[in-house]
């Protein structure tokens, strides 16, 4: 299931569409990477543990991607499915930390 997320975001972003980071994010979905979004925060799913730092900095670019536009940031919090406590978030300027 990592190789086929990795699959997804291996694309560089800024050459996306948002039509095509809505799909992605609609694959990470799928594959319970992440649960959805309500607003600006990211409810984590199961599997957001077992990829790598890169790996949800590409999926926090995605997101950004489909919700703000191509080459665009949104500021996001990420947050734990299972406690509900922010774990990652991405400022308006784009930058990605983990908490």
């Amino acid at each position: 299931m990592k190789a086929l997320f990795l699959m997804l975001i291996a694309l560089p972003v800024f050459a996306q569409t948002q039509e095509e980071c809505k799909a992605t994010y609609k694959k990470a979905v799928s594959v319970r990477i992440i649960d959805g979004i309500n607003r600006y925060k990211v409810m984590t799913g199961p599997m957001y543990d077992r990829i790598s730092f890169n790996e949800k900095k590409g999926l926090a670019r995605v997101i950004g991607c489909a919700i703000a536009g191509q080459g665009q940031y949104a500021p996001l919090v990420f947050l734990d499915y299972k406690t509900g406590k922010q774990i990652a978030s991405v400022s308006s300027f784009g930058r990605f930390s983990m908490d």
